[in-house]
């Protein structure tokens, strides 16, 4: 219990009267989110990575060691705060990437998968049968989800496509290619690819929108239990948050104003939508 007395002055206990715990002396960039619990409850944590009360190491990058601070005010106006410090280091893997994969072929898309590397960044390359002319897309990586839906596609095509990893200290070789060849479809049987905006808001659900503190998520399509992850990118392609989506919401007070992409990332599926934040 904490006793704060404030006549025309305020007596107030020292820092150690504020606490915080959950955060860890180090992490990589790969480790999960950290959930900090401060004692008193409802003061505010600063510092890199944090949103709310979550550590990000991702967010914060390797790097450090990192000031994370919980400030407090009583009822009676009495201020008090405690600071830790964290490093992050990376937790890259900048191997070849193996064992490359294509399904969920359409006429027009294909789910890109591999293994054995983590890196930052990776690059596909892709290339119609008989061409020798590559296109190239690069992407973040997303921990845990070794894959990249690849767009763009012409129906009924052979294509080779093999994948780099791009890391600071340097990136790897391109992987072995694969081959795979995208489906055709009748005038009568044609998919209706031209269609996929109004499918997504049929199923997801994302509120308030615009908003100015937080995004409720739900998709009446996936079971419960389904574990969701989430980038948020701005318009630049710069990464402002990531996860794993917990309770159906996203906190995006601390981020400012603008037009922002919500990717998420569940079982072999990618989707991204757009929201405003106000």
């Amino acid at each position: 219990m904490y006793i704060y007395l404030c006549s025309y002055r305020c007596y107030c206990k020292s820092n150690s009267s504020v606490s915080f715990s959950g955060l860890a002396a180090s992490y990589t960039t790969l480790s999960p989110t950290a959930t900090l619990t401060g004692s008193p409850a409802g003061g505010a944590f600063s510092g890199p990575g944090i949103s709310g009360n979550t550590f990000n190491p991702a967010i914060a990058g390797a790097g450090g060691p990192y000031t994370i601070n919980y400030a407090y005010t009583s009822p009676a106006g009495c201020s008090a705060s405690q600071s830790q410090t964290t490093t992050v280091t990376a937790g890259y893997n900048c191997s070849v990437p193996q064992t490359i994969t294509a399904t969920n072929i359409t006429g027009t898309k294909a789910l890109i998968g591999w293994s054995g590397s983590s890196a930052p960044q990776f690059k596909l390359r892709y290339r119609k049968s008989g061409s020798s002319t590559y296109t190239y897309k690069t992407f973040t990586w997303v921990p845990g989800n070794n894959t990249y839906l690849l767009t763009g596609l012409k129906r009924n095509t052979n294509y080779l496509v093999s994948i780099q990893a791009l890391c600071t200290s340097g990136n790897s070789a391109y992987s072995s290619a694969i081959t795979f060849r995208t489906t055709s479809a009748s005038t009568r049987m044609k998919e209706d690819e031209d269609q996929v905006e109004s499918i997504l808001a049929d199923v997801w659900t994302i509120y308030p929108n615009p908003t100015q503190t937080f995004l409720t998520i739900t998709n009446k399509a996936i079971p419960e239990g389904q574990e969701i992850q989430y980038q948020v990118y701005d318009l630049t392609g710069r990464i402002q948050q990531s996860g794993i989506l917990r309770d159906n919401s996203i906190q995006v007070a601390g981020m400012e104003r603008g037009i922002y992409l919500l990717k998420l990332i569940y079982g072999n599926k990618m989707e991204t939508i757009r929201f405003l934040k106000d």
